[in-house]
């Protein structure tokens, strides 16, 4: 499959001022429509991260159903956590709630979703789970996949 590539604009973002400012021409090309072209280029992770979490969850799309469950059902606040655990050598999902650091020790947070409502409540209002649904389309898997490497390295 062809993967997508962000284009460069043939003009500087600031050429279209004063009716739009380089400053949100540049984050609607650099942020926005970055997102989008990664998004279209596969929302699951490969190599040796895919093959943990299918070993860890049965499969990605379980592993998905999981991370999400974990991420909605937080009372109140915190953030949704996939994480290494070294003991077990294993991929966990866990929930940090409110501002404590409760992981399970001593596991290695390899993905965050901050589940915080001042995360997504402007753009979510209280649905929670259409925001970390949406998030599935802007996770950074290639970042993620690092991350892991050095966890299991012991980094």
């Amino acid at each position: 499959m062809a993967r997508y590539v962000l284009p460069d604009l043939d003009y500087d973002y600031g050429a279209l001022a004063p009716s739009i400012s380089g400053e949100i021409n540049e984050l609607h090309h650099s942020k926005h429509h970055a997102a989008y072209v990664k998004g279209a280029n596969g929302d699951k992770p490969t190599g040796e991260l895919a093959a943990a979490i299918d070993e860890a969850f049965g499969s990605f799309d379980a592993f998905k159903a999981q991370f999400t469950a974990v991420s909605t059902t937080i009372q109140g606040n915190g953030w949704g956590a996939l994480s290494w655990d070294p003991l077990g050598k294993t991929l966990i999902t866990q929930q940090l709630r409110d501002h404590h650091n409760n992981l399970v020790l001593p596991t290695v947070p390899i993905l965050l979703v901050d589940v915080w409502e001042h995360a997504f409540y402007l753009d979510y209002k209280n649905v929670k789970p259409d925001y970390v649904k949406a998030l599935w389309n802007i996770f950074n898997w290639a970042e993620i996949s690092k991350r892991f490497d050095n966890a299991v390295a012991g980094g």
